[in-house]
């Protein structure tokens, strides 16, 4: 959760990461919680971002601060059935985001190419017909 300038802005990262003093990072020690506590802190957001104090040009959340927020905890049970109703569709997201990014790449590399003249319409039709 970003603590600084914008604080309150949540995101759940797919792979190992570091962060540094901006990002107060939520670590879910129980399997199969990350979709719920994600839920958690993005409710959270107006909260968190109005308890930050105020500095001249940037708002901030010390880590102090965030560590008082008090949050009730359902029974595991709930929270894994929370968990199993969600997981389908943020893996989907998943599945988009990293789709969508292989097809920015594409266009990226072949657009530039294609207005150059370096390749045409016609031969990369052809060549992906014999695929």
């Amino acid at each position: 959760m970003s603590c600084i300038a914008t604080p309150g802005l949540v995101v759940i990262t797919s792979e190992k990461s570091q962060t540094n003093q901006q990002i107060n990072s939520v670590v879910p020690h129980v399997q199969n919680e990350t979709y719920y506590w994600y839920w958690v802190m993005t409710s959270l957001g107006a909260e968190i971002a109005s308890s930050g104090s105020g500095g001249s040009v940037l708002t901030n959340l010390s880590k102090g601060l965030f560590e008082t927020i008090k949050i009730i905890r359902p029974p595991h049970d709930l929270i894994d059935a929370y968990h199993s109703a969600v997981s389908p569709l943020f893996q989907n997201i998943l599945a988009n985001t990293h789709q969508s990014r292989t097809l920015a790449t594409l266009r990226d590399t072949l657009l530039p190419k294609l207005l150059s003249g370096e390749i045409r319409l016609a031969d990369v039709e052809r060549d992906v017909a014999c695929v």
